[in-house]
């Protein structure tokens, strides 16, 4: 089990990734974060993505291509560049598995707590 950034919560983790991979445009949330836009992050966050915003901004500097990422410029011109092709941290695709096999077990934990 990966502990790096456990609060961020997988389908963040995998649009940002799809954005970095293939250039696929993200949800409003995860291009405000993208964009350094703060104020913009948290009036599109739900529940889940406002509560890992700190694991998911680590994620964000740690993890993707600085180019790809700090401004709306920066997105932009990602998005409109030609594909990528070895930009992308290959070892994130196996992160990304680990978090998934974790957020199940969360949510088998978290089903069997509200059954008892």
């Amino acid at each position: 089990m990966n502990n790096t950034y456990p609060d961020a919560p997988i389908h963040i983790l995998d649009s940002i990734n799809r954005f970095v991979e293939y250039g696929l445009e993200p949800g409003s949330f995860v291009k405000a974060v993208l964009s350094n836009d703060l104020a913009g992050a948290f009036n599109a966050a739900d529940t889940d993505s406002e509560a890992g915003i700190r694991d998911i901004l680590k994620y964000v500097r740690w993890e993707i291509p600085a180019e790809s990422w700090g401004s709306p410029a920066k997105v932009e011109a990602w998005l409109n560049s030609k594909p990528r092709q070895n930009h992308f941290h290959r070892d994130v695709s196996s992160h990304i598995k680990q978090c998934r096999q974790q957020w199940k077990r969360y949510k088998n934990q978290m089903t069997n707590e509200k059954v008892e």
